[in-house]
């Protein structure tokens, strides 16, 4: 169960929304630990978010070049 309320709340904070709200969440049901993991998880999202954006932008007119870049990521 508590798993349960940790991937929800992580999926609520990666949304956007606070870990204690949208699903009904009572904080004391999330432990410090699980609040820093949460915080941390959204975080990077947003870092990697921002990232393929500015690729998106800086590529925008050569498809080429985000194929390379995934290339370059993955292999």
């Amino acid at each position: 169960m508590k798993k349960l309320l940790t991937l929800l709340a992580l999926v609520s904070v990666s949304s956007g929304a606070l870990a204690s709200g949208g699903f009904g969440l009572d904080s004391s049901l999330i432990d410090d630990t699980q609040k820093q993991t949460i915080s941390a998880k959204s975080k990077e999202q947003r870092e990697k978010r921002t990232a393929w954006n500015q690729l998106r932008e800086e590529c925008k007119d050569h498809p080429s070049c985000i194929y390379r870049e995934l290339k370059q990521r993955y292999h």
